[in-house]
């Protein structure tokens, strides 16, 4: 949806596009206590019963935002003759979109999903609002379990969520961007290519995309004994 959506809002005209932007930076300015109270009150308003279905939605309305962000701007990197030299040899505007325009916005697609699932399943104060009965989001079903006394189980959860994120992190990074990126630094005769790396340098986004993974989870990078590498990672 926040692809789609990204796609949209690049092929209107400079004003309009302005417009749209503005309207999608709304959830981003707007404190989640008033998000979570709008949409409270609309679904009321509605009459729609709360539930899955409602915080669904609610989750899909801040997520999507940060969806287009993140792919708006490979779009603006985007050569658009490419896209149109595809539709002069015979493809068509579906099949341009898959073999041209897909590829070279796919990371900022997988950077927006990172992003939509760090901020879907560090929300409270939305999913407060706009839940009904027999269903809990993690961060409410901790909550109810913090209320009385901490439990062991309300511990382990967490540590378990973020063990499995970073390891997801660490393998992407190490299987998939360090050897893309270390190829694209040298060329023939083993000389270092800087040109090269900075075409390849905004793989290492990726590397914000764990920054905020380690701030919403509270990880310490100190307490895995990696602050020189990723403070070295920062500063190139």
């Amino acid at each position: 949806l926040g692809s789609t959506a990204a796609i949209g809002i690049y092929n209107l005209r400079s004003r309009q596009r302005h417009a749209v932007t503005f309207l999608n930076n709304i959830p981003l300015i707007n404190p989640d206590i008033i998000t979570g109270i709008s949409l409270f009150l609309l679904f009321v308003a509605l009459g729609v019963s709360q539930g899955y279905t409602t915080v669904i939605l609610a989750h899909v309305t801040f997520c999507t935002p940060y969806v287009v962000l993140s792919v708006m701007p490979r779009l603006m990197g985007m050569n658009p003759n490419v896209y149109e030299a595809a539709l002069d040899l015979g493809c068509t505007p579906l099949q341009a979109f898959f073999k041209v325009e897909l590829p070279a916005i796919l990371p900022g697609v997988f950077t927006g999903m990172i992003m939509a699932f760090t901020m879907s399943l560090d929300d409270f104060v939305i999913s407060y609002f706009t839940l009904g009965n027999g269903f809990e989001t993690l961060p409410i079903r901790i909550y109810g379990m913090t209320k009385k006394t901490v439990t062991p189980k309300a511990l382990i959860i967490p540590a378990i969520v973020n063990i499995k994120i970073l390891t997801i992190c660490v393998l992407h990074f190490f299987i998939i961007l360090t050897p893309k990126f270390i190829t694209a630094t040298f060329q023939q005769n083993n000389r270092f290519d800087v040109l090269g790396m900075r075409k390849h340098i905004d793989r290492l986004n990726f590397a914000n995309t764990v920054a905020v993974l380690c701030k919403k989870f509270q990880i310490s990078c100190q307490s895995f004994g990696v602050t020189r590498n990723v403070n070295h990672l920062f500063r190139c």
